[in-house]
């Protein structure tokens, strides 16, 4: 199980599978993680996209019935749910040479949030956090994706 200590363990992480290359476990490959990563790194500090009305309030009532408790269940077993979905917007497509813009991109929205000061910008599903939930959220969240690429001098895969 893939586990970061530190947010800049995700950027070399990128690095690492980008010059050795991977398998693709799952449906995206690097350039889409880190491009989703990014997203999601950049939104508790510049503010969550706006989502269609119907979205906006199964959101509002998730918050206010298993908001907190999921996000509590995330951060004690460091994991999150496979298939989980998502805000479409926020799974680019990236060309073939692109993988190295999108680690970029994801390394200056590592640097972003771990520099704001202040309260981060409330989650729509899991309200107010704190610093230190909204960073370990991120590192589970990182390590949920990256956890789908396996880089190719794994000798074993134990599954």
């Amino acid at each position: 199980m893939l586990k970061f200590e530190k947010l800049s363990d995700v950027v070399e992480d990128a690095r690492r599978l980008h010059s050795l290359g991977y398998e693709q476990l799952g449906n995206w490959d690097l350039a889409q993680v880190c491009g989703h990563l990014e997203d999601w790194m950049r939104f508790p500090v510049e503010g969550f996209p706006k989502a269609p009305f119907p979205v906006n309030v199964m959101l509002w009532m998730m918050k206010l019935t298993i908001g907190k408790s999921t996000l509590r269940k995330m951060l004690e077993t460091e994991t999150m749910k496979e298939a989980a979905p998502t805000m479409p917007s926020t799974v680019k497509a990236f060309d073939a040479v692109s993988s190295e813009k999108a680690i970029k991109g994801l390394e200056q929205a590592i640097q972003q949030f771990e520099a704001h000061q202040g309260d981060y910008i409330p989650s729509p599903l899991f309200g107010q956090m704190t610093r230190e939930q909204a960073m370990d959220l991120q590192k589970v969240h990182c390590s949920h994706h990256f956890s789908f690429l396996l880089p190719k001098d794994t000798k074993t895969l134990d599954i």
